[in-house]
């Protein structure tokens, strides 16, 4: 960006408030380089010669393609169970969109435009996937993994007097995550078997 001045020359400039990235290059009369950090500047030039010195303030607005901060880490969900509302931290110019561009999230689960995830999980296991964001100056993807924790086994109910001879059945329930693996720890009476808590 050039910087026009008028009076007698030789004119000097200073400057104070530019962000990281820029300069003042006093051999262009212009402000040079390129920014590494967004946002809102109020930049100060002051011109001097041998008569005076003059000051004026600008405000300086450098917009950013979003980018996900280190903190964008998911804790572990569980299965069948709520998930504590999560959202991104990103960085860059506002009006961030964010959406899955790979990979899938848990079943039950979702990602909303402003970057929050939300839902209750159906089943266990490690989901990868990929979120995009995306604003008026660019975008950037950045590959998450989830992992949904499973309920360990609750098992309830009681079981039935038999007799001998006639025909049994009886049935236990179970709470946890599905699928479940029955299995009798000690042997049943000759002629019964389990299967699936029955």
């Amino acid at each position: 960006m050039s910087v026009d001045v008028t009076g007698t020359k030789p004119v000097k400039i200073t400057q104070t408030g530019l962000p990281k990235g820029l300069e003042f290059n006093a051999d262009e009369n212009a402000i040079t380089g390129s920014p590494t950090e967004s946002g809102t500047f109020s930049v100060t030039l002051t011109a001097s010669n041998s008569v005076k010195s003059v000051t004026k303030k600008f405000k300086l607005t450098v917009n950013a393609p979003p980018s996900f901060n280190d903190a964008s880490k998911l804790a572990d969900a569980t299965a069948d169970k709520k998930y504590g509302k999560f959202k991104f931290n990103m960085s860059g110019t506002k009006g961030i969109i964010l959406q899955l561009s790979g990979g899938a999230l848990p079943e039950g689960m979702s990602l909303s435009p402003s970057g929050s995830i939300s839902g209750k999980p159906k089943t266990a296991g490690t989901f990868t996937f990929t979120v995009k964001a995306m604003n008026a100056y660019g975008s950037s993807s950045k590959e998450f993994n989830l992992t949904v924790n499973a309920v360990p086994p609750k098992i309830s109910g009681s079981l039935k007097s038999g007799k001998t001879g006639a025909a049994y059945s009886s049935t236990l329930k179970v709470k946890g995550t599905a699928p479940f693996n029955w299995i009798a720890d000690s042997d049943l009476p000759e002629g019964l078997d389990l299967s699936d808590g029955i």
